[in-house]
């Protein structure tokens, strides 16, 4: 791979991986997952490293283990909940959890579970539950697939207008597989109101992976980043973006990063910018980091 400008890398990269590790169907225990998060934030990649993820019921007992661990001057820890039980429940505690630790610790974002079938009911109550925490929480409500589209997206912007607060999507990709043109159209959903999202999957590569003997694919970070930087431009969708599965494929350059050396916006900067993609959210967060890492080694 091409030697890589830090500028560039960072603008794209910095803070982007998520560790979800309790989300694991199997997972650690909350002392073993905030120490592998504050490990892995130390090491050399560790500027890559964004947000812990956290199960709302979990919280009063990351709470105990971050107030033992937590070391004076020590960075502020970034903690994204999910909602996995009552949300007026979830809510309150959080609240207390922000107040207690903050600014140790922070609530920076909550996922909500959609409230209905129905893409637009209830996405304006959803939303405001999750406002209670601090001003500047990101409520992110977890929408479908196949239940975005374009009203879903407007509803959810308005809901976040409304409330003077942000509002955005958390899109899981962890069950059942996900068509490539689904995802890209969901993107450009999320893209043309400028609505935040976080991408949540088992497993990310640097390069989409795909195994065509069991018909199964794993999106990469490169390829997520170029279907959302793609999507700011007038260019029809391109779900090809998204399952480009050559290591050559994707480069970050000096100009940011590219397709077969050109560039994937069709204007300003691209390596600037990479709204309204917030984060990706990964059950392994030190693999992804690490394979990250030896973007800046020349081949």
């Amino acid at each position: 791979m091409a030697l890589l400008i830090p500028d560039a890398r960072r603008s794209l990269l910095a803070g982007l991986i998520d560790d979800a590790a309790l989300l694991r169907p199997s997972p650690p225990t909350v002392e073993q997952a905030v120490d592998a998060y504050l490990r892995l934030a130390a090491t050399e990649n560790g500027w890559m490293v964004g947000r812990l993820v956290v199960p709302a019921s979990l919280l009063q007992e990351l709470a105990g283990v971050l107030v033992r661990t937590l070391r004076s001057g020590a960075p502020s820890v970034p903690i994204v909940t999910v909602f996995d039980g009552d949300i007026a429940v979830g809510a309150s505690i959080a609240a207390a959890v922000h107040t207690l630790l903050d600014p140790a610790a922070r609530i920076e974002g909550v996922v909500l579970p959609h409230p209905s079938s129905d893409p637009v009911d209830g996405v304006f109550d959803a939303v405001a539950a999750g406002n209670g925490i601090h001003h500047g929480v990101l409520s992110m409500v977890a929408v479908p697939i196949g239940a975005a589209d374009d009203q879903a997206m407007d509803a959810i912007a308005a809901a976040g207008t409304e409330a003077l607060r942000p509002a955005g999507v958390w899109i899981d990709l962890r069950s059942a597989p996900v068509d490539p043109d689904d995802l890209s159209s969901m993107i450009r959903s999320c893209v043309r109101p400028g609505v935040p999202f976080t991408v949540l999957v088992d497993q990310l590569p640097v390069v989409t992976q795909i195994d065509r003997t069991k018909d199964e694919l794993r999106y990469g970070v490169l390829n997520l980043l170029a279907a959302t930087l793609h999507a700011h431009s007038d260019r029809p969708e391109a779900a090809g973006l998204l399952v480009d599965d050559s290591p050559q494929t994707y480069r970050i350059e000096f100009e940011g990063l590219t397709r077969g050396g050109v560039g994937i916006r069709a204007s300003g900067s691209i390596g600037a910018d990479r709204s309204p993609l917030v984060s990706l959210a990964t059950l392994d967060a030190a693999h992804t980091t690490a394979a990250l890492g030896t973007l800046n080694e020349a081949p």
